[in-house]
């Protein structure tokens, strides 16, 4: 049987956008953008589906401190406040129990004040998010589960 050596044979990737998504965040800002800049040329949309996949608002629960106190002077607590409306229990609880009370109490304003549209609390989480990923392709925040240790 004849072999075209001109063709470059891709195996088939099953994982989907988390997957890949999980696996470019294994690797060094320098890389990671490499091969997203590869993927956006081939196709802009799913660059930019792995991109927001990466890093979650959920993520935020996995920031430490000193790294969440450093983003805070850059993100609109308004912002934080709106995102944690959709966001889990879980990671609320862990914004109470980090912030300090002043800022917990500007958390509860919007929290607990008028109904919103899902789309603003989306687009406050994004806003958000968009500065964490920033931070984190600049390796200024690193986040890391619970049974991941960072050295």
């Amino acid at each position: 049987m004849p072999h075209d050596c001109g063709l470059m044979v891709m195996a088939k990737f099953n994982g989907g956008v988390e997957a890949a998504a999980k696996m470019l965040a294994g690797l060094n800002p320098a890389d990671r953008a490499r091969v997203l800049s590869e993927i956006k040329q081939r196709d802009p949309a799913m660059a930019e589906a792995i991109k927001e996949s990466m890093v979650t608002f959920e993520d935020l629960i996995h920031i430490s401190v000193k790294q969440l106190q450093e983003l805070l002077r850059v993100i609109k607590i308004k912002d934080l406040a709106m995102g944690l409306r959709v966001a889990t229990k879980e990671l609320r609880s862990h914004f109470y129990n980090t912030l300090p009370k002043s800022m917990c109490q500007e958390i509860d304003e919007v929290l607990l004040g008028p109904v919103q549209p899902l789309e603003r609390v989306l687009e406050a989480q994004e806003a958000v998010m968009s500065i964490v990923r920033d931070k984190v392709d600049k390796g200024e925040i690193f986040l890391s589960s619970a049974d991941e240790p960072i050295v």
